[in-house]
C-alpha cells in the first residue's frame, strides 16, 4: 500500500525551527519540503537569524506577508546596511522594499538597543505585534515609545513597570486589541495604575504574574470595585491556591503551559472567547460555587460545549443546588469528574471520541453509557452506579472500579487490565471469551461467588486466592 503526500498550502502555518541551518536542510531532504517553504505565508516564529541571512530568508519565502523578527538584527536604511559591506547596492534596496512590504512581528532583546529602537520607528506601520523583553534599558533613549505612531499594532507585551509608567491610554492606536505585562509581583503602585490608567479602554489588558497573593487579590477585587473598572483584565499566575469563589466580575485564569484553570462564574460569558485567545490543549474547571437554578425544575443542564477544541478536560468541585446534566465537549479525549456530587447524567457522553475516563465521587449518577472509543477506565465513589452500558463493546486496556456499592454486574469481555475493590452488591462479572485479560485484582466483593479466570492471565489477586492455593 503507498502512501502519497500531497503538496500542502502553508497560509495559516508556522513553522517552528530555530536556527538557520536547520532550514536549510529541511529544504533538502526532498522537493516537497521546499515546494511547503516557497508556500509559506509567515516566517518560522523562533527562527535565529542575522542580517547576512536576510537574501537568503527571503528567497526560501517568497511569498512572505508576516516576518517574526528581531530588531536590533536589522538595519534600517539602505546606507546603513552598506555600511558593513554585506550587500551590492541593488541587494540593500531589495531588503529595504521587502521589509516595507511585510507585516512585522517585532521583538526586541537586551542587546542595540538603540538600533532597536530606530527600526522599530523607521517601520512603525508595519508593526502588528511588538514584544519588548525584559531589562531592555529603554528609559535612556529619545523619544519615548510612542505607539500611536503604530497604526496596525494588535498586540503589545512588555516586562515590569516599563508599560505602566509611561505609556498612558492616549498614545495607545484605536486597533490595539490587547497589552500583556508580564510582572514579577502585583505590588499596590502596580494596581493603583492600572485602575486608573487603563479602567474604561477599548484592548484587553492581560498580566502574566509570577505571584499572586490572596492580599494582592483582594486589593485588586477591591480597587476594580471601586474605579468602575469595564475594561477586560485576564490574569494568569502560577499559584492555584486561590479560592475561585471570591470571583465576581472579572476572568482570572490560573495557567501552567498549555493549561488553564476557569472559575465556573466564566463558562456561560466569556468561556467562548478565552477558548478562542488562547487556544489550550487542557482545561480544569474549578468549583466551589454554589449553582443556582429555577426551584421548579428537579435538575438542570450545565453544558461544557463552548470549551470545543480543548482535548484533556478535569472537572472538580462543581456544587448544585438541585440534580444536574452535563453536555460534554465534542473534542475531548480524556475527560476527569471530580466531586461533583449532583451529576445525575452525562448526556452526551457515549458519542465522544474520548479514549480515558476518571469518575470520582459523583453520588447521583445511577447509569453510565461508555463510548467505544475508550481505552482506560477508572470509577470511584459512584454510590448510586447500577449499570455499565456499553462496556461490551469496548476494547479497554485498564478498567477500575472502587466502592461501586450498586453495581451487581458486569461485562469484560475484552480488557486486558482489571481492578475492582469494594463492590459489595456484585454478584457477577462476565469475561466469557476474553482471551486478552493479562492482570486481575479483585477484592471484597461479598456477593461474588465466583467468576471464570481467562486461560490469558499472567498476574492475579482475588478473594479467594487463599482457597485457589489449598489454604483454607
Amino acid at each position: 500500500m503507498k502512501t502519497l503526500l500531497e503538496r500542502v498550502y502553508m497560509m495559516n502555518v508556522v513553522l517552528y525551527i530555530e536556527t538557520m541551518s536547520t532550514l536549510k536542510k529541511l529544504i533538502q531532504i526532498n522537493k516537497k519540503c521546499y515546494l511547503t517553504c516557497q508556500d509559506m505565508y509567515s516566517s518560522p516564529f523562533k527562527l535565529d537569524y542575522t542580517s547576512e541571512d536576510l537574501i537568503t530568508l527571503f528567497s526560501l519565502f517568497p511569498k512572505l506577508h508576516t516576518l517574526y523578527c528581531d530588531a536590533s538584527v536589522f538595519p534600517t536604511t539602505t546606507s546603513n546596511i552598506n555600511k558593513e559591506g554585506m550587500f551590492s547596492v541593488k541587494e540593500s534596496d531589495y531588503i529595504t522594499r521587502k521589509l516595507g512590504d511585510m507585516d512585522l512581528c517585532v521583538t526586541a532583546k537586551a542587546k542595540n538597543d538603540a538600533n532597536s529602537l530606530a527600526f522599530i520607528y523607521c517601520y512603525a506601520d508595519n508593526i502588528k505585534t511588538l514584544s519588548y523583553r525584559k531589562s531592555i534599558g529603554l528609559y535612556e533613549y529619545y523619544p519615548p515609545l510612542d505607539l500611536s505612531l503604530m497604526t496596525s499594532l494588535k498586540r503589545f507585551e512588555c516586562s515590569d513597570e516599563f508599560l505602566l509608567t509611561t505609556l498612558p491610554p492616549k498614545k495607545i492606536n484605536q486597533k490595539l486589541e490587547e497589552i500583556v505585562i508580564f510582572l514579577d509581583t502585583f505590588m499596590e503602585s502596580y494596581q493603583n495604575t492600572l485602575v486608573t490608567s487603563y479602567a474604561n479602554v477599548h484592548f484587553r489588558v492581560i498580566l502574566y504574574l509570577q505571584e499572586l497573593t490572596f492580599d494582592q487579590f483582594q486589593l485588586w477585587d477591591y480597587l476594580t470595585k471601586k474605579f468602575n473598572v469595564t475594561t477586560q483584565f485576564v490574569i494568569f499566575c502560577n499559584n492555584n491556591n486561590l479560592p475561585c469563589n471570591i470571583i465576581k466580575k472579572h476572568v482570572y485564569l490560573h495557567a501552567k503551559g498549555n493549561a488553564l484553570v476557569l472559575d465556573p462564574n466564566t463558562m456561560n460569558s466569556e468561556i467562548n472567547e478565552i477558548i478562542q485567545w488562547y487556544g489550550p490543549f487542557s482545561v480544569a474547571v474549578n468549583g466551589n460555587v454554589d449553582m443556582v437554578y429555577k426551584e421548579n425544575e428537579s435538575h438542570n443542564v450545565f453544558s461544557f460545549e463552548g470549551l470545543d477544541g480543548v482535548f484533556v478536560l478535569s472537572i472538580r468541585n462543581m456544587k448544585h443546588r438541585n440534580g444536574v446534566d452535563y453536555i460534554l465537549p465534542h473534542t475531548v479525549h480524556t475527560l476527569s469528574i471530580y466531586q461533583c456530587k449532583s451529576v445525575v447524567h452525562l448526556l452526551n457522553l457515549n458519542t465522544l471520541n474520548i479514549t480515558s475516563i476518571d469518575l470520582f465521587s459523583l453520588g447521583r449518577i445511577e447509569s453510565i453509557h461508555l463510548p467505544k472509543s475508550v481505552k482506560q477506565v477508572r470509577i470511584d465513589q459512584l454510590y448510586s452506579l447500577s449499570s455499565i452500558v456499553g462496556i461490551k463493546e469496548c476494547k479497554l486496556d485498564s478498567f477500575a472500579c472502587f466502592t461501586c456499592p450498586q453495581l451487581t454486574e458486569l461485562d469484560l469481555v475484552n480488557v486486558e487490565r482489571v481492578m475492582i475493590y469494594n463492590c459489595r452488591e456484585l454478584a457477577k462479572i462476565n469475561t466469557s471469551g476474553n482471551i486478552t485479560m493479562t492482570y486481575l485484582s479483585l477484592n471484597k466483593c461479598p456477593n461474588l461467588k465466583g467468576m471464570y479466570f481467562p486461560k490469558s492471565l499472567k498476574e492475579m489477586h482475588t478473594q479467594w486466592d487463599l482457597k485457589l492455593s489449598g489454604l483454607l
